[in-house]
């Protein structure tokens, strides 16, 4: 089914909306940090954030007026996401639902959006590609804590979100 809408998916509101509930779907809270040193010089920095240590950020995105429902589930090698939310234009209330896998691309932080549907439509490539890219930005963004850093290596489990750094002195 090809997604055919009345008017633009991702409207203002609703799209912004939308990209918080995403990000902060998958977002960094409390985590674990271990830092060792290479031979190099450099440090690695790995930082575990456990599904579970997320629900603080889940229900603050809940509180936002516009989300209804939010569900967040890892799993070995992705993560599902699910969400409710309201359209403050017309109060349309709009389903959506996807998987994301994460990877390492030169050094940043990767999103692959798959399986995506907003009221059992398919997604539109480009909004699926702004999203990709806004996951993946936040994300990064809230595990990079030194500019001076690389991300070399990110996995997501059963229960955590891993990501591995290469920090330069």
């Amino acid at each position: 089914m090809q997604w055919e809408p009345r008017r633009p998916l991702g409207g203002g509101d609703v799209r912004r909306t939308l990209i918080a509930v995403l990000v902060a779907s998958l977002g960094v809270t409390a985590c674990s940090i271990d830092v060792e040193g290479n031979p190099d010089g450099s440090l690695r920095v790995q930082r575990v954030m456990m599904e579970t240590d997320m629900q603080d950020s889940h229900q603050h995105v809940i509180a936002d007026p516009n989300a209804d429902s939010l569900t967040r589930e890892f799993h070995a090698g992705y993560a599902t996401v699910a969400a409710t939310g309201k359209d403050e234009e017309t109060g349309e209330v709009h389903d959506i639902s996807f998987e994301v896998r994460l990877s390492v691309v030169d050094g940043h932080l990767g999103a692959e959006i798959s399986e995506g549907l907003w009221n059992g439509y398919e997604i539109p490539e480009w909004i699926v590609d702004a999203w990709n890219k806004a996951i993946a930005r936040q994300l990064e963004a809230e595990g990079r804590k030194d500019p001076n850093s690389e991300l070399v290596a990110v996995s997501l489990s059963d229960d955590a979100l891993t990501m591995e750094w290469r920090v330069e002195d």
